[in-house]
């Protein structure tokens, strides 16, 4: 005899959000929910919390109940209340399906098409066909948010749920033509971007935090600092480099 598969799902509260949670909640960027089999948490990275630094990721204590606003929700857990902003969400979790009494595939849908829009909309005011995208956040913590692969009227994304502690990356042609990005101490944080970096395909490094981010070119380039709120593009060279052992 078969066991049906049970999820756990977390209730939508009943009543108004309360004033606490609206004033007085930690912020909580680049998240996803996590089923744990005993209850639900919350991963992300927090902000604004004394004592831990800003962009430093953190796994949280039951979820008990969840609001929700126009542009984010608020989780309740035992002793904290956490915002998250609905377009901070880890796409790729499909984890809001864990949410009862929401339509979570319409709102993931609008979340994309939101981000979506936004990276066609910097190509045409860069005047560009195609564009790879790194969405930074600089912190104390920075840590790496998603890729996103933008070319005509169509938008690739790649979310990234690892852990990142260092402010500066590297950037280093693999073989077949692929550019490896490296936090500059860490071989876990390395991703791929294809060979669309071209003159007419530039890929940017984008700062969505608070703090600038200092991106390493190698030793003999200059380093690039990117300001709160802004992003600059990276010249890449299609010339492929030995590698260090440990990448």
């Amino acid at each position: 005899m078969y066991q049906e598969l049970r999820w756990n799902t977390i209730p939508a509260a009943q009543e108004e959000i309360p004033e606490e949670f609206l004033t007085d909640a930690y912020t909580l960027n680049h998240w996803r929910l996590t089923d744990l089999s005993d209850g639900i948490a919350l991963e992300g990275h927090i902000h604004g919390r004394s004592g831990f630094p800003d962009g430093l990721q953190i796994s949280t204590s039951f979820v008990s109940c969840w609001y929700q606003t126009e542009d984010r929700f608020y989780f309740a857990t035992a002793n904290s209340a956490y915002a998250c902003r609905k377009a901070e969400y880890i796409l790729e979790s499909s984890s809001l399906a864990l949410l009862e009494e929401l339509d979570a595939d319409a709102l993931a849908e609008e979340i994309a098409e939101n981000r979506k829009q936004r990276y066609l909309s910097l190509l045409r005011d860069n005047v560009l066909t195609g564009g790879v995208f790194l969405n930074w956040c600089g912190c104390d913590s920075p840590y790496l948010k998603w890729t996103a692969y933008a070319a005509e009227d169509q938008v690739e994304f790649e979310d990234n749920g690892a852990s990142y502690f260092e402010a500066s990356a590297r950037f280093i042609m693999k073989e077949g033509k692929q550019l490896s990005v490296c936090c500059s101490s860490s071989s876990r944080s390395g991703i791929l971007v294809p060979s669309l970096a071209a003159d007419n395909c530039p890929v940017f490094i984008e700062n969505s935090g608070t703090r600038p981010l200092t991106v390493d070119m190698g030793t003999e380039r200059r380093p690039l600092y990117v300001q709160p709120g802004s992003l600059s593009s990276v010249k890449i060279v299609f010339e492929p480099v030995n590698q260090p052992e440990n990448l």
